[in-house]
């Protein structure tokens, strides 16, 4: 029998995770913080769709740039510093 994709639910989720942080560590891809808002509301519509494919395709892009963003702090602290006059 064939398995269905979705017998194990959090395993598109951690994996394209795990790919945004490679992303982000290994190509210095870091996207802008307006695509984690875009991408949300993109699934939440994907939601009502009856195919199952835009869902996982917007879950799973949503996912990547969530573990893009997440090293952000880390891989470019200067861009988190506020801007701060000497005088």
């Amino acid at each position: 029998m064939g398995r269905c994709l979705l017998e194990r639910p959090l395993l598109v989720p951690l994996a394209s995770l795990i790919a945004g942080m490679v992303a982000a560590d290994l190509l210095d891809w870091i996207p802008k913080g307006w695509a984690v808002a875009a991408l949300l509301t993109t699934t939440l519509a994907a939601c009502f769709v009856k195919p199952r494919f835009p869902f996982l395709l917007s879950l799973s892009s949503l996912f990547l740039v969530l573990g893009s963003l997440s090293l952000r702090p880390y891989l470019r602290p200067a861009d988190d510093l506020p801007v701060t006059s000497p005088y």
